[in-house]
């Protein structure tokens, strides 16, 4: 009886668990249930995606109090407050408005691709498609005819590249109007405040190349602006630019230059150890006139540049009442005396919230994830330790709350590479830290915003150099008492897959597991992939890379697949067979390398995956079993 009762009593608790894990994932990997929240130009109405159960589009009346929504695509001129089309497997995401009384959207194939952009009123009693599936965006509204906006397209995928023309959209009528015919290089167009197409962006690989026209009926004139300039918007009715540039010291700062004269004015701004802008960072614009107003990026926390002065005066006010939340404000409602706000943090996935101008409240709106209590969130500490050459190496930790260490690990290492983790909340690091372990996370060199000298921009140098910065970092943490030698583990995803691979043969004398998702084992076959299935891309791209047939013996050296012999932990590899970015055939390979020399490996080939997980339910499936694999090695 004594034995019976303690087997029930195994089982009743490990299913238990079970329940909690499940709990737990669902709560971190759900899609969130309010995202991508737009304000429209007169701040009457607010837009959002929430689940439903696809991800649809909703407006909110400010005035009437009236909520609309549409699901999937539709095409219908029967006005119904709500329309529910909803097309088989299929989400809005990114509302965009044009005016007052049209925004548009983007239709995704849930899992696959886009669909195309998609218009709509205000009162979403209609949705008609604005292009060619997944090769038309939105170029510019025009502020003097809210009924037509501009738009890129590009209806030949010629070598796989985007090069787009730019058509006008009238909303009254069905055909489309051609305004600039690309000639044949340009990737981007930009618009001066009339919506007259006055810049071209030319990407050269190492450099951007610039055209400019100072009137609509104008001829296009190269720009000289300095080697690494990027531009990033039009000011003064496109009589000046702002671009960034490293030109003075090692980081990327904010220039103004003159494209009538051709010749560079003026530093904006720059912040000597972190870059204005990288792949991070983000330009905030105004609701109404699509101004640029700030500057979002990030140093150990994120910070915000305000280049007007309205909007500065109200975010002071706004920081003042939320000191624990870096915010942005989102738009005005003049009408009703409200600033709208976007507030997150490390421990808060995100809140939109209005501040009352008569009364001085703070008043929550949406909250992105309501399940999530930030008070028992876990923090992010920015570290910062020496590599083994000398150079400060950057991070974040975070610990178990109510915990003493130390701690079981897991090493998070983060893709690209040329990106980089940042102080805001991830689900992945909450995930692993609410389970009891900490998880490290490490910005090693090749991650952007720290300057040219933290970017090697030579692929072999980065796939070197980043493997041995994320085991000081570990080391780092090891002297410091906060991991547990005897339970560290290594994850990571696309790039991150290739560190994990290559701290699981580095030789250590820690680390019980890795997995990766969508790693990179093999180098020469990743660039023959890349050269085959974009050559334009790849051709630009060369001096990142260099020319792979010379680098054979040095690729080689630092790719997985060739180190399996050197692996004695278990591994868990999964890869996606829609994934276009890594083939397959990477960690197909890698696995039965390292079956061979009889490591343990649990593999698994989702049909639905591309490179990433966008499916909500099998994301969740998949963070389940990866905890599992962990717990079951590190515990």
């Amino acid at each position: 009886m004594i034995r019976i009762f303690c087997v029930f009593s195994f089982l009743f608790v490990s299913r238990l668990y079970a329940v909690e894990i499940s709990a737990e994932a669902k709560k971190y990997f759900s899609n969130p249930e309010y995202s991508n929240v737009s304000i429209s130009p007169s701040g009457r109405y607010l837009s959002y995606i929430s689940p439903d159960p696809n991800l649809s589009l909703f407006v909110y009346d400010f005035d009437t109090g009236k909520v609309r929504s549409i699901a999937g695509r539709a095409s219908s001129d029967d006005r119904n407050e709500s329309m529910t089309f909803r097309a088989h497997k299929q989400d809005i995401v990114n509302p965009i408005w044009i005016s007052d009384q049209y925004l548009i959207y983007e239709v995704v194939e849930r899992d696959i691709e886009s669909n195309g952009w998609f218009y709509s009123d205000a009162d979403l009693t209609f949705s008609r498609r604005i292009g060619s599936a997944g090769y038309s965006s939105l170029l510019d509204r025009l502020p003097n005819d809210p009924s037509k906006f501009l738009v890129i397209d590009d209806k030949k995928e010629s070598d796989k590249h985007f090069f787009p023309d730019v058509f006008l959209v009238d909303v009254k009528k069905t055909k489309r109007k051609l305004v600039v015919k690309n000639p044949g290089n340009v990737e981007r167009w930009a618009t001066d405040e009339n919506g007259i197409v006055r810049l071209g962006v030319i990407d050269q690989g190492a450099n951007y190349e610039f055209i400019y026209r100072v009137a609509e009926k104008s001829s296009w004139q190269k720009l000289d602006t300095p080697d690494s300039s990027r531009f990033l918007a039009m000011l003064d009715n496109g009589k000046l630019l702002l671009i960034s540039a490293i030109i003075e010291g090692d980081t990327e700062s904010l220039w103004i230059f003159n494209p009538i004269e051709n010749k560079l004015v003026s530093k904006v701004s720059n912040d000597p150890e972190y870059d204005l802008i990288s792949d991070v960072s983000r330009l905030l614009r105004s609701q109404d006139s699509n101004n640029l107003v700030g500057l979002l990026y990030h140093r150990d926390k994120p910070e915000i540049k305000w280049f007007n002065p309205t909007y500065k005066q109200f975010a002071e006010v706004i920081n003042k009442l939320l000191p624990n939340t870096t915010n942005r404000i989102i738009g005005f409602n003049p009408k009703q005396r409200l600033v709208l706000a976007e507030c997150w943090s490390d421990r808060e996935p995100g809140f939109v919230c209005s501040y009352n101008l008569d009364n001085n409240q703070i008043s929550p709106l949406l909250k992105y994830r309501p399940d999530i209590d930030a008070e028992k969130e876990h923090s992010k500490i920015p570290i910062k330790f020496a590599s083994r050459d000398g150079q400060n190496i950057h991070g974040y930790v975070s610990i178990p709350r109510g915990q003493k260490g130390p701690h079981p690990l897991v090493v998070y290492s983060h893709g690209g590479p040329f990106t980089r983790d940042t102080f805001d909340w991830d689900p992945v690091v909450q995930f692993f830290s609410a389970a009891g372990y900490a998880v490290l996370q490490v910005n090693y060199r090749g991650s952007e915003g720290y300057g040219s000298h933290y970017c090697p921009k030579k692929i072999a140098e980065v796939a070197k150099i980043s493997v041995n910065d994320v085991i000081d970092g570990i080391n780092y943490l090891l002297q410091k008492g906060v991991a547990d030698k005897n339970r560290v583990g290594f994850y990571g995803a696309s790039f991150g897959g290739y560190i994990t691979g290559g701290l699981a043969s580095s030789g250590l004398d820690y680390g019980k597991c890795a997995a990766s998702f969508a790693g990179v084992f093999d180098w020469i076959k990743q660039f023959k992939d890349w050269e085959s299935d974009d050559p334009i891309w790849y051709g630009k791209n060369k001096h990142l890379y260099g020319d792979y047939t010379q680098q054979v013996e040095e690729l080689n050296a630092v790719s997985p697949l060739f180190k399996a012999d050197e692996v004695s932990i278990p591994f868990h590899l999964v890869h996606g067979k829609s994934d276009g970015r890594v083939s397959i055939t990477q960690t197909k390979r890698y696995a039965d390398a390292l079956k061979q020399q009889e490591v343990s490996v649990k593999e698994e080939y989702y049909s639905w995956a591309i490179h990433g997980l966008p499916n909500e339910t099998r994301r969740i499936e998949y963070f389940i079993k990866l905890l599992k694999f962990f717990e079951e090695h590190l515990e």
